[in-house]
C-alpha cells in the first residue's frame, strides 16, 4: 500500500473506511477494558493479545500494537520498568496506558498512528507464591528385586499447595536391578525437582555352616595326629611279652634264693 500524507490518510479513512475506523476504535478501546497482568513479559503480550480477543473478523489484522504513555490513577506519567520493580511484594496496584498501533494499513487516527486520549485500564496484581514441591528419597536393592519408582516418592504438592498423588510422569531415569550400581533417578513437578540415588548391590552367600567334617585337609591332619597319639600311646604302655619275661626271671631269681637259704640252713644246724 503506498504511504500517504496524515491529510491524505485521514480523508481515506473518512471516504472510505469508516466502517474499519470504528470497527478499530471499539475493538481497542471498549468501554471500561481492564486487563490483569502478573509480569512483564505479560505486559509486553497484552496488546496484541488484547487486540485479537476483542476485534472482529472484519478488521484489518496486519497492524501491531504497543502500548505506551503510562500513567498512574491521577494522572503521572508513569515509568513501567522501574514501576513494577518498585512495587514487588506490594498489593496490586493499578496503571493506565495508551495503546498504539504501527504497522502498515488503514489506521483510524492520526499520523503517527497513536490512538490518543483512549487508554485501558491495566491492573498490575502480584504473582502468588508458587508452593509446587516434590519430595523423594534414596534406596538399596540387591540384584534379582524389582524396583517400583513409587517406593522411593514421598510427598508432592501444586502451586497452591494442595496434596498431588504420584504418577510415572513425574520420574525420569531407569534402573537395571540386574547389575551393581548406583542409579540417578529425577523426580520432578512442574518446576520442582529431585534426583535421588538408587544403589543395587550384589548379594553374598551366607556363612557359618560347619563343614569341618567334610574337609579332607583337616580329616588328613586328624589322621596324622591320632597316628602320632597312638605312637605316643604304644610307646607309654609296656609290651605284653615282656611283661611276661621279667615275672618269670624274678620268680626264678626269688625260688632260687629261697632253696639257697633252706639248704644253708640246714647245713647249719647239722654242724651245731
Amino acid at each position: 500500500m503506498p504511504t500517504f500524507y496524515p491529510e491524505t490518510l485521514n480523508a481515506l479513512l473518512t471516504s472510505l473506511a469508516v466502517k474499519y475506523e470504528a470497527q478499530d476504535k471499539l475493538a481497542l478501546l471498549e468501554p471500561n477494558l481492564e486487563v490483569t497482568v502478573k509480569t512483564k513479559a505479560d505486559l509486553v503480550e497484552l496488546p496484541l493479545a488484547t487486540m485479537v480477543k476483542l476485534t472482529s473478523s472484519r478488521r484489518l489484522n496486519n497492524h501491531h500494537y504497543v502500548l505506551e504513555d503510562f500513567q498512574d490513577e491521577e494522572g503521572n506519567s508513569v515509568d513501567i520498568d522501574h514501576y513494577f520493580n518498585s512495587k514487588n511484594g506490594e498489593a496490586e496496584q493499578v496503571v493506565y496506558a495508551k495503546v498504539r498501533a504501527v504497522g502498515e494499513g488503514l489506521f483510524p487516527n492520526t499520523s503517527d498512528n497513536a490512538l490518543t486520549g483512549d487508554r485501558i485500564k491495566i491492573i498490575i496484581s502480584q504473582p502468588e507464591p508458587n508452593k509446587e514441591m516434590i519430595e523423594a528419597k534414596d534406596s538399596v536393592l540387591y540384584v534379582g528385586d524389582t524396583w517400583n519408582p513409587e517406593d522411593n516418592f514421598v510427598a508432592a504438592k501444586d502451586k497452591e499447595g494442595n496434596p498431588l498423588a504420584f504418577s510415572e510422569a513425574m520420574v525420569s531415569g531407569t534402573v537395571d536391578t540386574n547389575k551393581v550400581g548406583e542409579y540417578f533417578i529425577t523426580y520432578t513437578n512442574g518446576e520442582a525437582s529431585q534426583k535421588i540415588i538408587v544403589t543395587v548391590k550384589g548379594r553374598t552367600i551366607a556363612s557359618g555352616t560347619d563343614t569341618s567334617n567334610n574337609d579332607n585337609s583337616k580329616n588328613s591332619g586328624n589322621k596324622y595326629n591320632n597316628s602320632a597319639s597312638s605312637q605316643q600311646s604304644s610307646s607309654s604302655l609296656p609290651r605284653t611279652g615282656e611283661t611276661v619275661r621279667s615275672s618269670l626271671y624274678i620268680g626264678g631269681l626269688v625260688l632260687i634264693s629261697g632253696v639257697l637259704l633252706i639248704y644253708t640252713l640246714k647245713r647249719w644246724k647239722k654242724e651245731f
